[in-house]
C-alpha cells in the first residue's frame, strides 16, 4: 500500500459485494474532489474479516483526512450481508489510534442512538479520544443510491426493531466524539436525513 508522505491520504475500507462496489467507486471520486487528493492518495482497501481490517487499519500513518468504512451493519457490528464480522465495538477498541479528521461509517443502524454508549461509532470515538476525530454514522437504516451518491437514514421497521427505550423517530446522521475515552457525545450532522457524500464531507 502506498502512503503519501505529505499526509493527505484518505482511505475507503469496504466489503467487496456486487451492489456496494459502485458506491465505493463514487466515494473514491468524491474524496479526490472534496479532500483534494490525487488518485494514488485515496486508498481502496478490501477487507474480508476482522484480521484483515485490523491489519490494514494499523498500517495507516501520517495525517489522514477521511476514512470511510463501507459495509453492512447493525448497532453491534459492521459486517457482510450474511453478518460475517468485519469489526465490532470490542474489536474497534483494540485498534491503534490514528490521526484522522473524520470517520464515516455507512452500515445500517450502526449509529443507533439507543446504543450510543456501546455501538461501533462510539467505540471508534473512544479509541480516538482527545483528538479532533469526528465519527459519522446513521441512527437509522441506510438507503444507498450509488448514482447519484445519496445516503439516506430511514425510519423503517429494521430501525424500529432495534429500539430499546420506547418508540421514537430516527434522528438521521450523527456525529460521535469522545473527550476522555470513556464518555461519548453525540449531535446531529444535519437536519436532512438524506445527504450526498459531498454534503457530508462539507458538513464535518
Amino acid at each position: 500500500m502506498l502512503v503519501d508522505p505529505s499526509g493527505t491520504d484518505s482511505y475507503i475500507f469496504y466489503v467487496n459485494d456486487n451492489f456496494r462496489i459502485f458506491g465505493v467507486l463514487m466515494d473514491y471520486i468524491t474524496l479526490m474532489l472534496s479532500d483534494r487528493c490525487l488518485p494514488w492518495q485515496v486508498h481502496l482497501v478490501s477487507v474480508s474479516n476482522y484480521d484483515d481490517f485490523k491489519s490494514e487499519w494499523n498500517k495507516m500513518n501520517g495525517d489522514i483526512q477521511t476514512v470511510i468504512i463501507s459495509s453492512h451493519g447493525d448497532p453491534t457490528r459492521l459486517c457482510w450481508q450474511d453478518y460475517s464480522l468485519i469489526v465490532d465495538s470490542s474489536g474497534a477498541s483494540k485498534l491503534t489510534p490514528k490521526n484522522i479528521a473524520r470517520i464515516i461509517i455507512t452500515g445500517c443502524n450502526a449509529g443507533h442512538l439507543d446504543y450510543e454508549k456501546t455501538n461501533v461509532p462510539a467505540a471508534f470515538a473512544k479509541l480516538q479520544y482527545g483528538s479532533s476525530t469526528k465519527v459519522i454514522a446513521s441512527d437509522g437504516t441506510v438507503t444507498n443510491w450509488p448514482i447519484p451518491r445519496i445516503l439516506g437514514s430511514a425510519n423503517n421497521e429494521i430501525f424500529k426493531g432495534y429500539l430499546t427505550k420506547g418508540d421514537r423517530d430516527n434522528k438521521g446522521w450523527m456525529i460521535y466524539t469522545s473527550a476522555d475515552g470513556k464518555n461519548v457525545t453525540t449531535k446531529s450532522l444535519s437536519s436532512k436525513k438524506s445527504l450526498s457524500m459531498s454534503e457530508m464531507l462539507r458538513l464535518i
